[in-house]
């Protein structure tokens, strides 16, 4: 009989750790911290439409090796096309990573997603709208702010030609809907 009491009082035990968990608050969709990559002779600016401070390498390899890609992190988005970022222009390594101790400013159309994140698209203009269906003239749930980085939800991302389907989590809530392709970059 104890053994039964013991079986009963574990099962509910664990069966409120999961739905605690099954509760839990999805992180948003960040705006800033996730890293990018970019595209060959891609410069650093030392503020946006500034003077040119240098031009990264894409990569970090012995001649004629395939290398280790180089990226850089968001720090902020600005309007007029231009991301701050962290950056580096030599193979150092901290902890396994990349060392990026260097910031200056880049063009958002010379940056993209890595392959991995392949599932992922960030919004480059202000404001931008998510629909509930792949039209202007439908409801808007949300505003999603310049840099934030979504999900693609290939269930029906790319049936209309100028929209696509993406996740979107604010507040811990997700949301689901279309934004003009036009006002995404991703792979």
């Amino acid at each position: 009989m104890k053994k039964i009491i013991l079986c009963i009082v574990l099962f509910f035990s664990f069966s409120s750790v999961f739905a605690a968990s099954a509760d839990a608050k999805l992180k948003d969709s960040p705006k800033t911290g996730y890293n990018l990559f970019f595209g060959s002779k891609t410069a650093v600016y030392n503020k946006p439409n500034g003077k040119k401070i240098t031009t990264p390498p894409m990569s970090f390899g012995k001649f004629g090796e395939p290398g280790e890609p180089n990226y850089v992190k968001v720090i902020k988005f600005s309007n007029g096309g231009w991301v701050k970022v962290k950056y580096t222009t030599k193979n150092v390594k901290k902890n396994g990573h990349l060392l990026l101790n260097k910031t200056g400013y880049m063009k958002t159309n010379n940056l993209r997603a890595s392959a991995q994140d392949g599932t992922r698209a960030f919004v480059k203009s202000s404001n931008v709208k998510l629909y509930t269906k792949p039209s202007t003239s439908s409801k808007a749930i949300k505003k999603i702010a310049l840099g934030t980085r979504v999900e693609i939800n290939f269930k029906g991302a790319f049936d209309h030609a100028n929209f696509i389907k993406v996740n979107y989590v604010k507040s811990g809530k997700k949301y689901t809907g279309y934004v003009k392709t036009s006002n995404l970059k991703y792979i």
